[in-house]
């Protein structure tokens, strides 16, 4: 038979504090119309004169960010459901974070490749390097689009010159950095300048290494069975 009792071991926190923070955690959990969300943002916004991810997650009474973004789409549009301008382009925070979710994705994809071409990969966690066929360190990065004031589309890509690899994967996005555009394979090298920009046509010291696909780094890790001579 199981007893229950209060105050029986020291408290690591007061119990005001663990009661507060439970109330927290319900009214955070509670399921908010789209109304009732931007209504609070809405106050928010009146009350503190401007809005940041960190000040409605430190907000007692509101949703997390994150409940936002999910909501709507993103933080940016939330935003302009209310009216409200930040004064800055929101956009790249946002575009990071999908393509912080697309890497594993992407790299994952990668290595069923290598390995559909026979080739053997591991991937080296505290580098993030795929080490293919015992012989190849490359490196995978994806590469958001960024568009200047005159409306061109601009890629930037800075390379890891301390522990350079091989080979840089580079995949390019596309201009909504929502699908992928083509792919570089930059070999070490050829690396005179760990950052290199990229616009929509470069020069052919640059586009000699542009792919629309990887089948050319796959077919480097391809292996052959060799006959036995007799």
């Amino acid at each position: 038979m199981w007893v229950r009792a209060d105050g029986v071991f020291e408290a690591i926190i007061e119990p005001r504090y663990f009661y507060t923070a439970q109330g927290i955690i319900r009214e955070r959990s509670r399921r908010f119309s789209n109304d009732e969300m931007l209504t609070k943002l809405r106050v928010l916004r009146e009350k503190q004169g401007w809005l940041s991810g960190i000040l409605i997650d430190e907000t007692d009474d509101m949703p997390s960010s994150s409940v936002y973004a999910h909501r709507f789409g993103g933080l940016s549009q939330a935003y302009k459901l209310i009216g409200y301008d930040p004064g800055r382009d929101m956009r790249y925070i946002e575009d990071n974070k999908r393509l912080r979710q697309m890497y594993p994705d992407v790299v994952e994809g990668v290595i069923r490749k290598i390995q559909e071409y026979g080739g053997r990969v591991h991937r080296e966690v505290q580098n993030d390097f795929l080490i293919v066929n015992n012989e190849i360190k490359a490196s995978l990065v994806i590469c958001r689009c960024a568009q200047t004031p005159a409306g061109s589309n601009r890629w930037k890509i800075q390379l890891d010159t301390g522990l350079m690899p091989d080979i840089t994967i580079v995949v390019r996005m596309e201009a909504d950095n929502r699908q992928i555009l083509d792919y570089y394979l930059i070999p070490a090298i050829d690396v005179e300048n760990p950052q290199i920009r990229l616009a929509e046509n470069n020069h052919l010291s640059l586009d000699a290494y542009r792919f629309d696909d990887l089948e050319q780094f796959f077919m480097m890790a391809e292996r052959a069975a060799l006959p036995e001579a007799a």
